[in-house]
């Protein structure tokens, strides 16, 4: 329809049976009705029928322009909506224009001779039906674009060749990878048994049921099966890949499937494979992916996809076909390589055996055409490993592979000789670079240890490699359970804490110190013992009085049975240490210093009697011996501290005698303080953000912890 010619039909406004409707005269049927939401105007001009809409709010102005006009033409099935009051045009329905449900138009006057010839014209039975008529229209005009554009597609692969005569033969030798030997049992174990994967009958020696074994005449791995214990067997799935000429073009078509093994019929598997992808690589390389599902006129079409790699999708792609890994059909890729695919070494590729997806391949190929060099040049393992991951391919084409590879000629000899990967190749790099060549029983040592030149780097210019195995061999001895490459670890982070600590690391006495191990613990003790220091410093700066209120403590406080002991600290070095060793907050706060200092409270330490030097339990004890907390590791508390928490009150009973009057007023004000600040911290709902207690209030925490010195008496 065309819209200048639409503007030019006359409006029809309201007649005047409605504007008396509208004003309210009385006498007129429609004027008590509560549900008159407007009215309808229609007329048919130049085999168009079109419709105006009146507003009751609109309406009551004289000579009222139509809030819509909607045209119709029944033989092209087709509608256009105009709104004056904004001169735009849409292809909006009427259901959505008024916001209504169907029955809203319903109420809506119109005369009946018009409402005839509305009906008439669009072959309707209600008014109602007006809307359902927009409705199929419209699905009617989208589902004939679907299907005009998925006719597009599917016409780009009518001359797409079938698929070769041995295609399903190859599938089930090449493919399917799993193999059965199929046999009748025999009570003396002498049988016979059919291959799935060659189809050849050979004898068999007391087969065991789901057995493993190796086919006589094929050479497949195989499982043996009994005619009268298995059903049918179904197999994995499994992708294979096709290429073919199409045209001047090259299709790439993905396959996956399964077989299904019947005992009775086992010489005929069913093979059930279904094609999914398809790539169309045009005699430029330029590539476009298509996949076999269902569009959006619920048919099953080839519709273009997304490109591995490429990062372009399509809206209506399904993401489960993807660009899979399989094994490529090699018969037609001689003739392809003389053509579209030259320069390819695509067939090489296939040749070897592996499994690959031939986007993926030829997309790495136009990134990096070095890459056809290492297959033709027969690097098969280096050539395997950088088609799995080409991504991480970083060798520049300088023309000659061996310069590419940054090695020597006779170097390339040896790698095709030792058909060696990239750990091999970072080692001839290493040495071509070093100008000297390891014997190939020392290059295979660092390699069957997952050792790479770049793990010497940090002492490779005080040691040859020959130097660095014999001296890991003798840590091996001192370092049982770890690898070689963890004791190169252990080796490196051991020279930076010495070159750290200012010791001279190119002396041979220090960069090959006899005990690693013990030297590398003994300087962690250092460092650890030096930071606690400058922190201890940090720390007395805005407390100077601390080491010694600390001093003060060991007469009243420290206590010791046969099993338990309770120490006191001698400097803030030794809370330091407690902190980092348990991994808690004593050292990481200045509340329990300014306590100390206050004399609020102070930190004492609980240890098994057997091993005072290790900590065990970290106190907060007020002056009058009342324990606030009792943490360890990481501020847990475990079942430990029961039978501890018996000796902690007999420590408590013996220290009451200790007490002199000054203890008692400092514990009265320590209690105040305490029973003060819990208050508060129910009062705000302070609650644990982290660890074992986390989403628990704090208060109720510390009352839980708290043992009384009266709890001793």
């Amino acid at each position: 329809m065309k819209k200048r010619m639409l503007l030019t039909f006359p409006v029809l406004g309201l007649t005047e049976r409605m504007k008396k409707v509208q004003e309210g005269q009385p006498g007129v049927q429609e004027a008590s009705s509560e549900k008159n939401y407007g009215f309808l105007r229609t007329a048919i001009k130049d085999k168009i029928l079109y419709l105006e809409v009146y507003l009751q709010k609109q309406a009551v102005q004289e000579n009222a322009a139509p809030h819509y006009r909607v045209f119709f033409d029944k033989d092209k099935r087709d509608f256009i909506t105009y709104t004056p009051a904004t001169q735009q045009w849409s292809g909006a329905r009427l259901d959505n224009l008024l916001g209504i449900c169907d029955s809203y138009i319903e109420y809506m006057m119109i005369e009946q001779k018009e409402k005839e010839c509305l009906l008439h014209y669009l072959e309707i039975d209600s008014i109602q039906r007006l809307y359902r008529w927009q409705q199929v229209c419209r699905e009617t005009t989208r589902m004939e674009g679907y299907e005009r554009r998925a006719r597009k597609w599917d016409a780009v692969f009518e001359k797409i060749h079938s698929v070769p005569k041995d295609w399903e033969r190859w599938l089930l030798r090449h493919v399917i990878d799993d193999h059965y030997v199929l046999y009748e049992y025999r009570k003396n174990g002498i049988t016979t048994g059919i291959c799935s994967r060659c189809g050849k009958i050979q004898t068999l020696d007391h087969p065991k049921y789901n057995g493993s074994g190796t086919c006589k005449k094929c050479g497949a791995i195989i499982s043996y099966k009994s005619v009268g214990k298995c059903p049918h067997i179904v197999t994995e799935s499994y992708d294979a890949h096709l290429l073919q000429k199409m045209e001047n073009k090259v299709v790439s078509r993905q396959f996956r499937g399964f077989a299904v093994f019947d005992p009775k019929k086992w010489e005929k598997p069913r093979l059930h494979f279904w094609e999914e992808r398809r790539i169309l690589i045009e005699r430029d390389g330029t590539m476009k992916a298509y996949s076999y599902e269902e569009y959006k006129d619920k048919k099953m079409h080839w519709i273009p996809a997304r490109l591995s790699g490429t990062g372009t999708e399509y809206y209506y792609h399904n993401p489960y076909h993807y660009s899979a890994q399989g094994r490529v059909y090699r018969r037609t890729l001689p003739a392809l390589e003389a053509g579209p695919l030259k320069h390819t070494g695509i067939r090489i590729a296939a040749e070897t055996g592996m499994e690959f997806a031939p986007e993926a391949y030829l997309t790495a190929v136009q990134r990096y055409p070095i890459l056809e060099k290492i297959g033709k040049a027969g690097l098969l393992s280096l050539y395997q490993e950088y088609l799995i991951n080409w991504a991480v391919l970083s060798l520049e084409d300088k023309g000659e592979l061996h310069k590419s590879l940054g090695i020597r000629r006779d170097q390339l000899k040896q790698l095709r000789m030792q058909n060696g990967g990239s750990a091999y190749l970072e080692w001839i790099q290493f040495e071509h670079a070093q100008g000297k060549n390891l014997a190939e029983e020392i290059r295979s040592w660092f390699m069957e240890n997952k050792i790479q030149p770049e793990h010497l780097s940090f002492i490779r210019d005080r040691m040859s490699p020959i130097q660095v195995k014999h001296y890991l061999c003798r840590q091996k001895n001192l370092m049982a359970g770890k690898s070689y490459k963890e004791i190169l670890s252990v080796w490196k982070d051991y020279l930076q804490m010495a070159k750290d600590c200012g010791m001279n690391t190119n002396d041979a006495i220090i960069y090959r110190t006899g005990n690693l191990e013990k030297h590398h613990n003994d300087l962690v003790l250092l460092i650890e013992e030096k930071k606690n220091k400058q922190d201890a410093q940090e720390i007395l700066k805005r407390f100077p009085e601390l080491n010694d209120v600390l001093k003060t403590l060991k007469e009243k406080y420290e206590y010791r049975d046969d099993t338990y002991a309770v120490i006191a600290p001698d400097d803030v070095t030794d809370i330091i240490q407690e902190g980092n060793t348990l991994h808690h907050c004593i050292n990481k706060t200045d509340t329990y210093f300014e306590r100390i200092v206050k004399k609020e409270s102070f930190l004492l330490f609980l240890r098994k009697a057997n091993d005072l030097e290790t900590p065990y339990y970290t106190l907060e004890v007020e002056p009058g011996g009342t324990i606030r907390q009792k943490r360890t590791e990481y501020d847990r508390q475990n079942k430990d501290l029961e039978k501890a928490s018996i000796f902690l009150k007999q420590w408590q009973h013996v220290i009451r005698k200790r007490l002199e009057q000054t203890d008692h007023v400092l514990a009265g004000k320590s209690r105040l303080l305490r029973m003060q600040e819990i208050k508060k911290l129910r009062e705000d709902q302070v609650a644990i953000h982290q660890g074992i207690y986390h989403g628990e209030l704090l208060a109720d925490i510390l009352e839980a912890d708290l043992m009384e010195i009266e709890e001793a008496a």
